[in-house]
């Protein structure tokens, strides 16, 4: 299951156990998770947690996880993009 799909669902699952705070907050973690393991650039991670690229960037700065962007990073964001 996409990480999307996945981060969706569980909103939808546990919403109904937990307040929307506590959801946000997760999906924020989660996407942190993601971006650290490699799986999405930081523009996704932003995505799933629906939270702004400058909030996403400030949120692992305070975790201090090291931003990492490359190329391949650059090429991903901009295809997503344009697909919108």
């Amino acid at each position: 299951m996409s990480s999307i799909l996945y981060i969706t669902f569980l909103h939808y699952q546990v919403g109904s156990q937990m307040g929307t705070k506590a959801v946000e907050e997760w999906k924020i973690e989660r996407s942190i998770r993601l971006y650290q393991e490699g799986k999405v650039t930081l523009w996704q991670a932003a995505r799933l947690a629906d939270v702004t690229l400058r909030e996403m960037m400030e949120k692992t700065a305070e975790k201090g996880v090291q931003f990492r962007y490359t190329e391949k990073d650059l090429e991903e964001d901009i295809k997503a993009a344009l697909q919108e």
